[in-house]
């Protein structure tokens, strides 16, 4: 998913990959904004670009369980807080 600020600028970009088990957070540029993706396994497994210098791409991976539902979202944030997306329907 692609993450945009201030209305039409592209802050980053959120990813779910099944085969891999892979969640990724992309921050492309330098804009003072940071990019974080989360699933809701137990604990949450995030990946973020936080405290990053730009571009800079996060990775979290892990083995799960095949064909289970998780929940995916992503946010973006700098000086002002944090703003995240609505919760997606992914599976492993």
């Amino acid at each position: 998913m692609s993450i945009y600020i201030n209305g039409n600028k592209l802050a980053g970009a959120a990813y779910w990959v099944a085969n891999g088990d892979k969640l990724q957070a992309v921050d492309p540029a330098a804009d003072g904004y940071g990019i974080a993706a989360y699933l809701s396994t137990s604990p949450v497994r995030e990946a973020s670009t936080y405290g990053h210098n730009s571009p800079y791409t996060a990775t979290k991976t892990g083995n799960l369980p095949e064909n289970h539902a998780y929940k995916f979202w992503a946010c973006v944030g700098g000086s002002a807080g944090q703003v995240c997306s609505n919760e997606y329907s992914v599976t492993s």
